[in-house]
C-alpha cells in the first residue's frame, strides 16, 4: 500500500493555532488506515497540538483563501 500525504517531515507550513495563523516545520507524520477507508493524516509540529492534514497549507495566502470561504 502506498500513501501519499501533501507535506513531507522538515516542510515549513502554515495553519491556524487559536485562532491565529501559524508557520512551523513538520516534525512528524501520524497515518492510520481502517479498513478500506481513506487514510486519515495528521501531521506534529514541536510546539504546536497534531493537525488535521485538511488543516495545513503550503503558503499563508492557501490558508487565507481557505478560511475566507
Amino acid at each position: 500500500m502506498d500513501i501519499k500525504t501533501k507535506h513531507n517531515i522538515g516542510d515549513a507550513v502554515w495553519f491556524l493555532d487559536d485562532y491565529r495563523a501559524q508557520c512551523c516545520k513538520i516534525t512528524g507524520v501520524d497515518v492510520q488506515v481502517l479498513g478500506t477507508s481513506k487514510p486519515f493524516v495528521q501531521y506534529r509540529f514541536c510546539v504546536f497540538p497534531p493537525v488535521k492534514e485538511e488543516h495545513v497549507f503550503k503558503s499563508k495566502e492557501e490558508l487565507i483563501k481557505y478560511i475566507s470561504k
